[in-house]
């Protein structure tokens, strides 16, 4: 301790206690898509830990700090605190999402297996449905996919989705049904369990024709 002045120390639990709260804000916008969902059960098993790792952490940091880190069991307590809520981060991912982190990710986006149809003239047509961050006010749904070789994707009309679940076969979650013109076809939005949406699209300008609303379903 005496290599180090009280200046030095005080920047050294300043950085150490800096790097703490950066990591809890890291790992919790990680669990939640930057704070658009609310916390699920495993982030709640990955978070509650470290928060108490984290809190025991800046109780010895004002501590030292407070003493100038004379107190040399507090001092190094404050700095061992950290890499401790570190390994409790990695520890509890693993256990509770299968991997040592969750990854920092900009967009969640979910999706059902593609599904081939062929159109009057024979054109083969790969498609499925995506949801870029669903229950989020950036919500958006997608139809993607290629009609022959040239990609598509529409964005359709769906400002919010309440619920949805696991797409067992891909038609649960959307179904496409080709027309007389080529590029042109009617898509069964049925995502939501709650509500039917009807729309035609175009895959060549990659827009939505019309629209036949959400039918409620019951």
């Amino acid at each position: 301790m005496t290599r180090l002045s009280i200046r030095q120390r005080r920047v050294v639990l300043t950085c150490s206690g800096a790097g703490i709260a950066i990591g809890t804000l890291l790992l919790s916008a990680a669990l939640t898509n930057w704070f658009r969902y609310p916390l699920s059960m495993e982030g709640t098993f990955v978070l509650t830990p470290v928060l108490v790792v984290v809190s025991a952490g800046v109780v010895l940091h004002v501590l030292a700090f407070r003493t100038s880190g004379r107190n040399r069991v507090v001092f190094y307590g404050a700095l061992v605190s950290g890499a401790l809520a570190a390994a409790t981060a990695v520890v509890t991912s693993q256990e509770a999402l299968g991997v040592s982190l969750p990854p920092l990710r900009a967009d969640d986006i979910d999706r059902n297996d593609d599904q081939v149809i062929r159109t009057v003239d024979g054109m083969l047509v790969t498609y499925h449905l995506e949801l870029h961050n669903p229950f989020s006010r950036a919500a958006g749904v997608y139809i993607v996919g290629t009609a022959g070789r040239q990609p598509f994707k529409v964005r359709v009309p769906i400002s919010h989705i309440d619920a949805y679940g696991d797409a067992l076969k891909p038609s649960d979650w959307i179904l496409l049904s080709p027309t007389s013109d080529t590029n042109i076809f009617l898509a069964s939005v049925t995502v939501d369990p709650s509500h039917s949406y009807q729309f035609v699209i175009d895959v060549a300008k990659g827009v939505v024709i019309s629209h036949g609303g959400a039918k409620t379903s019951r």
